[in-house]
């Protein structure tokens, strides 16, 4: 767990050196039982539009309904990122 939330910022570093998420096509794999918690994009931006999250609340990543990417967005970024067709969930995963 320790080393995939390394990775997960690792490319979040990386894309705030100037990469784009669409640089690398995103790697899905499915999302293992009891793995942060799943919730749609629109509710996402939703609670980020009413600041109930902050960079500081834990690890978002994109997903769909049963899987998961290696892409990380995070609040501040939000509006910045180009979200693929595909997503239509986020992974949180809480600090």
């Amino acid at each position: 767990m320790i080393a995939r939330l390394v990775t997960l910022f690792m490319r979040l570093y990386r894309r705030s050196a100037g990469m784009s998420i669409t640089d690398k096509p995103a790697t899905l794999r499915k999302i293992e039982r009891g793995e942060g918690d799943l919730m749609t994009l629109r509710r996402f931006r939703a609670c980020v539009h009413h600041r109930y999250f902050i960079d500081d609340d834990g690890v978002f990543v994109l997903a769909t309904a049963r899987c998961c990417s290696d892409i990380l967005v995070t609040p501040s970024t939000l509006k910045k990122t180009r979200i693929p067709r595909w997503a239509t969930h986020v992974l949180w995963f809480n600090r």
